[in-house]
C-alpha cells in the first residue's frame, strides 16, 4: 500500500463511515473508540449523540433503547463537558477525569502517586486480564 494524502484521506473517510453505512457493531466500535461522545447542537436535549446519515439502521432509536437499559450513560468530562459513554467504561472514564485517583485504586500499591495515562494501563491490564479468563473458561 502506497501512503499518501490520497490513502490516508480514503482511509480516514472509510472508519469514519463517510463512503459507506455502518451497521450496528461497526457503530458500537466506532462509539466505543470515540467516547466520551459529546451531544451536538442537533441532537434534543437529554439525547445521545447520533450519526443517522452514516449508519443502516436508526441510531436515534437504538441508542434511546441503550440509554433506557442503562447502557449508555452521561457524565462530564473534559473540563465538564457533557458527554456519553458505555456504562462499562465507567470506570476508566472516571480514572481519566477524576482526582481522587486514591478511590478507584484502593490497594494498589503507589497509586496517590499514578497521572492519568498510568490509570489507563492499568484499566487496561485489567481488562486484558478479564479477556483472559474469558478464553480459559
Amino acid at each position: 500500500m502506497n501512503i499518501n494524502k490520497e490513502t490516508v484521506t480514503e482511509l480516514i473517510m472509510e472508519r469514519n463511515f463517510l463512503t459507506k453505512k455502518a451497521d450496528t457493531d461497526e457503530y458500537l466500535s466506532l462509539y466505543h473508540d470515540t467516547q466520551p461522545v459529546q451531544s451536538k447542537y442537533w441532537n434534543g436535549f437529554g439525547q445521545p449523540p447520533t450519526i443517522t446519515f452514516r449508519t443502516d439502521f436508526d441510531d436515534i432509536a437504538y441508542n434511546k433503547r441503550r440509554q433506557s437499559d442503562r447502557d449508555l450513560v452521561k457524565g462530564r468530562f473534559q473540563g465538564g463537558n457533557i458527554g456519553w459513554i458505555e456504562a462499562d467504561q465507567i470506570e476508566l472514564f472516571a480514572c481519566a477525569y477524576k482526582k481522587d485517583i486514591d478511590k478507584i485504586f484502593s490497594g494498589v500499591k503507589g497509586a496517590g502517586v499514578l497521572d492519568y495515562v498510568t490509570c489507563w494501563y492499568l484499566k487496561a491490564a485489567r481488562l486484558f486480564r478479564i479477556q483472559i479468563l474469558k478464553l480459559h473458561l
